[in-house]
């Protein structure tokens, strides 16, 4: 599945870019419709690098943990690809470790019919935002 740019970025930038295209619809040469488009750009590049590294960090972590032991038992690498794609398409809402923790549960307690321990949840969410919080300094 292709994402669209706008589903991941965050509400400020979202409005940061609505913003730009205002002002290129105001501008009076091709030299700051330029810079506009330039800054549009620029926060696209961050956005989608942000969502890479997270999704890419999401699924180091993940699918060490193995929450169902799928992988232990000779399940393809990919196993969890779904959860970790859902898990990484909630970045632009995910404010702490705490918001990471429960949409890692919501999405295996859904993907397997079950009701995945919180604490669990939250220790393997805190791994993921350590690391990812380190990679973006």
């Amino acid at each position: 599945m292709e994402k669209r740019i706008k589903d991941i970025l965050t509400d400020d930038e979202l409005l940061e870019v609505n913003r730009l295209h205002k002002k290129i619809m105001d501008a009076t040469t091709k030299t700051e419709i330029n810079h506009y488009k330039y800054e549009i750009d620029q926060i696209f590049k961050k956005a989608k690098e942000r969502y890479f590294r997270f999704s890419n960090v999401v699924e180091k972590h993940i699918n060490y943990w193995d929450p169902m032991e799928l992988l232990s038992l000779g399940a393809p690498d990919d196993e969890y690809e779904v959860e970790i794609q859902r898990i990484a398409d909630a970045l632009p809402q995910i404010r702490a470790e705490s918001d990471l923790a429960l949409k890692i549960k919501e999405v295996f307690d859904h993907a397997f019919d079950g009701d995945f321990n919180y604490a669990k949840c939250l220790y393997i969410a805190q791994v993921i935002w350590r690391d990812f919080s380190n990679k973006t300094c």
